[in-house]
């Protein structure tokens, strides 16, 4: 697992966020002039992570580095809250959680927790009984930080696109098809 990169669309869009706040030594936070300042640092900062998560995805196709995928996800993720939490635009909204969805399901972060239920499936009908199963993610947390972070990511976003849909007033497509997709 790498270092995030120095123009890393999650951190930027994350600054996005965080300019908002009011800078603890502004005299007048709640000017006119001081929020308009914030919103438009924020709105350059979110089309900033904009631009760079569409670079990324045009720039690693298909490889393998699936760092810079998740990273692209967060930032899609967090980019999502941007634009309902600052322009109240329950569509891009919506758009935006799809769209990283779609990309963690593209790389495959979905399956995570899949993947370990099987790891722990026991061996026989007996031992259905007997033993009961952890939860999925005390099995990964801790252990392997990276499969760790793909499942809190898959999590995150999953539940960003179920919200947005709710807020929205509208059922994604892509709730029906992971739920029938999901164990």
């Amino acid at each position: 697992m790498g270092s995030l990169m120095q123009d890393s669309p999650f951190i930027t869009a994350i600054r996005a966020i965080l300019s908002l706040s009011p800078h603890p030594k502004d005299p007048n936070p709640k000017s006119l002039s001081s929020r308009s300042l914030r919103r438009s640092q924020a709105s350059r900062l979110a089309r900033e992570a904009s631009d760079r998560v569409e670079e990324l995805l045009t720039e690693v196709g298909e490889s393998d580095d699936r760092s810079i995928l998740i990273e692209c996800v967060q930032a899609l993720s967090l980019l999502g809250l941007y634009e309902f939490a600052q322009t109240g635009n329950a569509v891009k909204n919506r758009m935006r959680m799809n769209q990283a969805v779609e990309l963690a399901m593209d790389i495959g972060i979905h399956q995570v927790d899949e993947a370990t239920f099987a790891d722990n499936k026991p061996r026989d009908a007996q031992a259905i009984g007997r033993s009961a199963r952890p939860a999925p993610g005390k099995q990964v947390e801790g252990k392997d930080i990276y499969k760790d972070m793909q499942r809190r990511t898959w999590w995150v976003v999953f539940a960003g696109m179920l919200i947005s849909g709710l807020v929205a007033g509208r059922v994604s497509r892509m709730c029906t098809i992971l739920y029938i997709l999901m164990p």
